[in-house]
């Protein structure tokens, strides 16, 4: 894993990328896919390299570039684009995927031979960095065709729980509600049973799971198909961290091959 940074102007601060490389005799006449990964200051925490490294020498994915973005102001980068929750958390959401798409993108295309394909692109994060991508991913399809949102934090919401919150204040599922053009995109959601203990709708499921399912159901009713287009992974031991991320890591990664591998 190799350390390198840009000077960004639209979040205006120094970025810093983690990028692990496949071998040499990997590359030689090929497009690499492209990963790009949310927080990636944690990404010996999610065991990146070993992952990707494990990843290509038993097959599970092809030559694949792995960007760990490291994040500035969390909880103002992350978010949904021009949506900003009740808190005005969010805030810098769309400056940081025009960064992705605008900036890190240009970049890393005129350092690495990157597959023009969106299908070969995917985007993803844990947590607030699983919302990130997610919102990188339906703002922008046609370039990142895959996002891996690991134990999203899609309970984020326009209205305060004191202010008379509703189910439909979730921002993530009026995005989807309010978008009427379906795009070509696939999803792999994971959530755990030990993610929280919370139970904010009082229907028998935590809300990671349950927000995760509600927004699953809203793509349904857009016309995304479970085991097609959407992939939903529960770890019964699975836990809203770090650890529990790299264990269901390859199995992302290999859903990926083999969803490319059918469109191809």
């Amino acid at each position: 894993m190799e350390r390198y940074s840009l000077i960004s102007k639209h979040l205006d601060r120094e970025v810093f990328l983690d990028i692990v490389k496949p071998e040499a005799n990997q590359v030689v006449g090929q497009n690499l896919k492209l990963l790009i990964l949310n927080d990636g200051q944690d990404a010996e925490a999610y065991q990146l390299n070993s992952v990707m490294k494990e990843a290509a020498v038993t097959g599970i994915i092809g030559p694949t570039l792995a960007v760990a973005v490291h994040v500035g102001e969390r909880k103002q980068e992350y978010g949904v684009s021009n949506m900003p929750d009740f808190a005005k958390r969010g805030a810098k959401a769309s400056l940081y995927a025009n960064f992705i798409k605008f900036e890190l993108l240009p970049w890393l295309e005129s350092h690495f031979p990157i597959s023009s394909h969106q299908m070969d692109r995917s985007v993803a994060g844990f947590s607030l960095g699983a919302l990130s991508a997610f919102d990188i991913a339906w703002h922008h399809p046609e370039v990142f065709g895959v996002a891996g949102l690991f134990s999203g934090s899609f309970w984020w919401r326009s209205k305060s729980l004191e202010d008379g919150y509703l189910p439909s204040d979730r921002i993530a599922l009026q995005l989807v509600n309010n978008t009427k053009t379906r795009k070509n995109l696939k999803m792999w959601f994971q959530t755990g049973w030990m993610d929280e203990s919370a139970d904010r709708d009082f229907d028998g499921l935590i809300d990671s799971i349950g927000d995760t399912i509600d927004l699953i159901q809203a793509l349904n009713a857009n016309g995304y198909e479970n085991g097609k287009e959407i992939e939903y992974v529960e770890v019964g031991n699975g836990h809203h961290n770090h650890k529990t991320m790299a264990q269901v890591f390859p199995r992302f990664l290999k859903w990926w091959q083999s969803n490319n591998q059918n469109l191809n």
